[in-house]
């Protein structure tokens, strides 16, 4: 049953992130900058977690690693400003098949960043499945 909860919930991430992608290569087109599209995307998403942290008593931020995460928030938002420039210059369709790449270059750098190793059946699986 698990099974099939991932599956629609990964479905439904699907359709989810196609329509963001739509609605922001239209905002791009509408003389909306790609930071612009940025900030207003990480903006709606703050104002719709901030309930979310003012429900839940003694809700703290902790971490061991700051400097890692302001690391990999500042690489998510350079890669999302990234990702609407280049919605802008594509056709949506081209953008989609390039976003299906990813799990190419997550095994590819998966050994230097993480150390860990992909089976040759991983790599088989992935590239078949592209």
């Amino acid at each position: 049953m698990n099974y099939i909860k991932g599956i629609i919930w990964l479905i439904l991430s699907l359709i989810i992130g196609s329509t963001n992608d739509a609605i922001m290569k239209y905002l791009g087109t509408a003389s909306i900058t790609p930071w612009q599209i940025t900030f207003f995307r990480y903006l709606s998403a703050t104002i719709c977690m901030v309930p979310l942290f003012l429900i839940k008593k003694n809700f703290k931020i902790k971490t061991n690693t700051p400097l890692l995460h302001i690391t990999r928030g500042s690489i998510l938002m350079l890669a999302m400003i990234l990702w609407n420039y280049g919605l802008n210059l594509v056709p949506l369709s081209t953008a989609t098949l390039l976003s299906f790449t990813v799990p190419i270059f997550v095994l590819t750098l998966a050994p230097f960043f993480l150390k860990e190793r992909s089976s040759w059946q991983i790599w088989i699986a992935t590239l078949s499945c592209f």
